[in-house]
């Protein structure tokens, strides 16, 4: 079986991965939890006429640098990446078989044997084949005619044995 794919992504698909990448590790929990421990304390100190404004102001920074600053930043970066990159901007080929993952743009070409997918992770909008910690394929799901995310999800079930874990979510 074979499946070709023709993906040009979109600001809103980098935004996705990029939002999915952060917040799906510890260091985004971590974040997350800070941020809601410090709206607490926030609240908490409004109406204390004894806690110092810079106190206060500390907190609601530390409050929003998680849950609305960092989303802004990765916004603005991933907008900016789609629309400077150039490697972003040409579409990328993708040849999926049962030996490989192939991948071609423009006159570049790199293989990967499905041994070397080390995670496959999925959102409502894209699907992540990841080949290192930090190197990942993004698969936007418009992409996919018919039942092809399907025979996708099989081919990857079936070939990325080594892929510490597999995630696709509900298939459309």
């Amino acid at each position: 079986m074979e499946i070709k794919l023709s993906v040009k992504l979109t600001a809103k698909e980098m935004f996705n991965f990029m939002m999915k990448h952060t917040y799906s590790s510890m260091s985004g929990y971590i974040g997350l939890i800070l941020s809601g421990c410090a709206f607490v304390g926030f609240i908490m100190t409004l109406t204390n006429s004894e806690v110092n404004i810079a106190y206060k102001i500390v907190l609601l920074i530390t409050a929003l640098l998680f849950t609305v600053i960092q989303p802004l930043t990765l916004y603005r970066k991933s907008k900016r990446q789609v629309e400077q990159n150039e490697n972003i901007n040409k579409p990328m080929e993708y040849k999926f078989t049962d030996a490989m993952i192939q991948i071609s743009q423009g006159e570049e070409h790199v293989e990967y044997e499905w041994n070397q997918v080390i995670k496959v992770n999925s959102s409502k909008l894209c699907i992540f084949l990841y080949v290192s910690k930090y190197r990942a394929f993004i698969i936007p799901r418009r992409v996919f005619e018919d039942d092809g995310m399907a025979k996708l999800r099989d081919m990857i079930r079936k070939n990325a044995t080594s892929a510490k874990s597999i995630a696709f979510g509900r298939v459309y």
